[in-house]
């Protein structure tokens, strides 16, 4: 079984891997979320953390997914809906293989389900309030979608809940499956063709975060340490650590300090396969 000191080095890795195939397709990044944060405060991890996040604007992202696979290793893979019919959210992730990372609750789904970094999409985001706002209901309706599909497919008890929300979710489970594959295939189109504007959000499990970024931050990035290898941060990733996390210097309370995703089962040493006997 792994330990979270084992989880970091395999996420480590992937990670190393990730960045040989970026440079070889010059493609920016920029690590987000608390990787950027452990970047800026621990010099690496913050000490508790379980996993690692990193970002693309959407055009080197749409690169980086149709161009990358063929330069990763063999037990690298990359996991989308694009890629996988059973994997159900917007941003991608890099899967080891070799390795399980068995989420609670998940163990019927389907796909590979080894340890993982996650890459994120950052989208541009209309700036005219009422496109913005259809964009954001677009994005919530395939949220609804989505997790009514994955409850059913880990048998799980579908939500109950009243109201158009509610309804939308009868009206939904009872759909053909095509619909949600299709459902998919429009999200994807509708994040992606978006013009470019000076408003900048992540679509972070399927919904577009109600932070919003400038999209200059991004433009750039400056080197940083990062355990034993430097990783590209936002230029000015102040202002956008500030607007996640506030005060972001200022390590929470000691009670606070523990793994956020850690559940089920992790190896880091055997397959997924071993646990789920799939191939």
């Amino acid at each position: 079984m792994g330990t979270l000191q084992q989880l970091q080095q395999t996420q480590l890795y992937i990670l190393k891997k990730f960045i040989e195939v970026c440079t070889k397709l010059d493609v920016s990044w920029f690590v987000v979320y608390g990787t950027a944060l452990g970047t800026v405060r621990h010099d690496g991890f913050i000490p508790w953390d379980d996993d690692i996040d990193v970002g693309m604007l959407r055009p080197d992202y749409e690169r980086f997914m149709q161009e990358a696979q063929k330069h990763l290793p063999e037990e690298l893979s990359i996991q989308a809906i694009r890629t996988d019919p059973d994997y159900n959210l917007l941003h991608a992730k890099i899967r080891h293989s070799g390795t399980t990372y068995l989420e609670a609750g998940w163990e019927t789904i389907k796909g590979n389900q080894g340890v993982f970094i996650d890459i994120f999409p950052l989208d541009y985001i209309p700036e005219a309030p009422l496109a913005k706002w259809i964009f954001l209901k677009r994005i919530r309706f395939y949220q609804v979608l989505i997790s009514i599909f994955t409850e059913k497919e880990a048998g799980k008890p579908l939500s109950k809940k009243g109201g158009i929300k509610g309804l939308v979710r009868q009206i939904a489970s009872v759909v053909a499956p095509w619909f949600y594959s299709g459902a998919k295939s429009v999200a994807l189109k509708l994040v992606a063709m978006l013009c470019k504007t000076k408003v900048t959000g992540c679509v972070k499990d399927c919904e577009v975060r109600s932070i919003e970024y400038r999209t200059d931050w991004f433009k750039e990035t400056k080197k940083h340490q990062f355990e034993d290898i430097e990783v590209n941060l936002p230029c000015e990733y102040d202002a956008y650590l500030t607007t996640a996390y506030g005060d972001y210097m200022t390590p929470p309370p000691e009670d606070q300090r523990v793994p956020l995703h850690i559940q089920g089962i992790v190896d880091c040493e055997k397959p997924y396969t071993h646990y789920t006997n799939r191939t």
